[in-house]
């Protein structure tokens, strides 16, 4: 099986085993099999002066966001300064929610206090989505 096909196999099994992801996206599970962490550590570089990715790494205007990819939502335990948006949404960050807010954090948590305006390019949030699992303990396969 071409690798394409097997990484688009496989985001589209975890999109549908995903809690919450009935119906998944199809163009999102295509964007995340064709995603590329490179890429998306590029476009992250926006995101570096107010957030670390590195285990145990500092918290800074942002959270620490090790382990972001499935973990909980409002889930980094030295983060004092959540919104009471976040706080109240609870849940994981499941792929389809990071989309939505790396997308338009205002719009997707309405009263979260992030300032950055988000990601307009479909690619470049799927490229960072996958840069991020990195980023774990237990990566999840896309």
């Amino acid at each position: 099986m071409p690798m394409m096909r097997l990484r688009y196999v496989l985001a589209l099994a975890f999109l549908l085993s995903s809690p919450g992801s009935a119906g998944a996206d199809d163009a999102l599970v295509m964007l995340l099999a064709e995603a590329d962490a490179t890429r998306g550590e590029r476009v992250y570089r926006k995101c570096r002066s107010c957030h670390t990715t590195e285990q145990g790494g500092q918290e800074r205007l942002g959270p620490n966001l090790y382990g972001i990819v499935g973990g909980p939502v409002a889930g980094s335990s030295g983060f004092a300064k959540y919104s009471k948006a976040l706080l109240g949404l609870g849940g994981e960050w499941t792929v389809e929610l990071l989309d939505a807010y790396l997308a338009n954090p205002r719009k997707a948590v309405p009263g979260t206090t992030m300032v950055f305006n988000g990601l307009r390019k479909d690619r470049d949030r799927a490229d960072v989505i996958v840069f991020m699992n990195s980023f774990s303990d237990a990566p999840l396969e896309f």
